[in-house]
């Protein structure tokens, strides 16, 4: 990834030092999954809290096939359009062994019709849901066929000296270059490097997961206060690290004198126009049953300071060369969580089809280190 040099101590040292909430008790977690427990919180409160330690921008991407529409399917299969939408697949590894969707189910052992949903946490792990867990035993028989073997504790490994083609065009190995193992979690299958780590992602209590994470559990809550008739499709739970003012630092030193003045006074004058620093933050590209729309929460101490989030978010949107060129109707809301609250905004797009243009412009220009509506500066 094009940030990965925001991974720093130097990061984690100055997010650290914003206000925290206190922890989300075990009470109070399981309380809002009984009220509330849509397919992104349920695939959240299977993943450990050791997923929040890292240092990246993005932490975890929640992609749900079973929610894209009725017109994003044709012969039980995504269309191309559909596939093209879901952007946020990048940061999903067996999607890296795509080349097309017939060779990539029979790789996989499992139709896209029969999926669920699979949630991603960097190069770590993988956890695939089927929609009907009966699919889970064939999905093992089916990597005991292509070389997986089984341990006393029933996870199936491939080993490291797998041959690299075979590997190259597998959704289950393409992640890893060394060994990799797959065992079953309930309804869900966790991928990984190795038998500890599966056991690491497997049997995660409820009040022990990432949600015991109060800025995350905030961010989820304010994403579910918004989501009304939506479905979820594609999401991502970032970071500050995701938000800070991206460029390469040296370019100015290679402009002729005249543009590096032009330069370096454009970011005097934008200084303090970006986002309050935020805690933990969630994009979600939604089906509504208006059309596509973007969702995001970010976690703030007080919803004073969400409401100046807000604002800033608002007006970027409205500024021209970004949002300007994406028609969509904006609506936003401070939401209180607990003791913190999340700053949600919803761009409702208002072209009909099945591409979510809001979302792609935000994740292209992230790849490019360019200026985003979510930048702190």
């Amino acid at each position: 990834m094009n940030r990965r040099a925001f991974a720093t101590g130097a990061i984690f040292a100055l997010f650290t030092a914003l206000p925290g909430l206190p922890a989300v008790s075990q009470a109070q977690t399981l309380a809002d999954q009984a009220v509330n427990e849509q397919p992104m919180r349920r695939a959240l409160t299977t993943l450990p809290p050791v997923v929040t330690e890292s240092l990246g921008a993005i932490q975890a991407v929640f992609l749900d096939i079973s929610a894209l529409p009725e017109a994003a399917w044709q012969d039980g299969r995504p269309t191309v359009e559909a596939m093209r939408r879901l952007v946020l697949s990048q940061f999903v590894a067996p999607f890296s062994a795509l080349k097309s969707l017939e060779a990539w189910e029979t790789a996989a052992g499992i139709r896209f019709a029969e999926l669920g949903s699979l949630t991603a946490v960097g190069n770590t792990a993988v956890i695939w849901r089927p929609r009907d867990p009966a699919r889970i035993p064939p999905l093992q028989a089916h990597l005991q066929s292509a070389g997986f073997k089984p341990d006393g504790d029933g996870i199936l490994t491939a080993p490291a000296n797998t041959p690299i083609m075979t590997r190259l065009s597998s959704p289950w190995m393409s992640q890893f270059r060394g060994q990799v193992s797959v065992g079953r979690d309930g309804d869900t299958l966790v991928q990984s490097r190795s038998p500890d780590e599966v056991r690491a992602f497997s049997a995660v209590a409820p009040d022990a997961s990432v949600l015991t994470d109060a800025a995350i559990e905030t961010a989820l809550a304010g994403l579910e206060a918004r989501l009304g008739q939506g479905r979820i499709i594609q999401a991502a739970l970032f970071t500050p690290a995701m938000a800070l003012r991206a460029g390469d630092p040296t370019a100015t030193l290679r402009m002729p004198p005249a543009e590096a003045a032009a330069a370096l006074q454009g970011r005097k004058e934008t200084i303090g126009q970006g986002m309050p620093p935020f805690q933990k933050g969630v994009i979600a590209d939604v089906q509504t049953p208006a059309g596509p729309a973007l969702l995001v929460s970010l976690t703030y101490e007080d919803c004073g300071t969400a409401d100046t989030a807000l604002a800033r978010l608002r007006a970027f949107w409205d500024m021209p060369g970004f949002g300007k060129s994406i028609p969509a109707e904006l609506s936003d809301e401070a939401v209180h969580h607990g003791q913190g609250c999340a700053a949600t905004m919803l761009f409702q797009l208002e072209q009909q089809g099945m591409a979510n243009p809001a979302l792609k412009s935000i994740m292209d220009a992230y790849a490019r280190r360019e200026r985003t509506p979510l930048d702190i500066f």
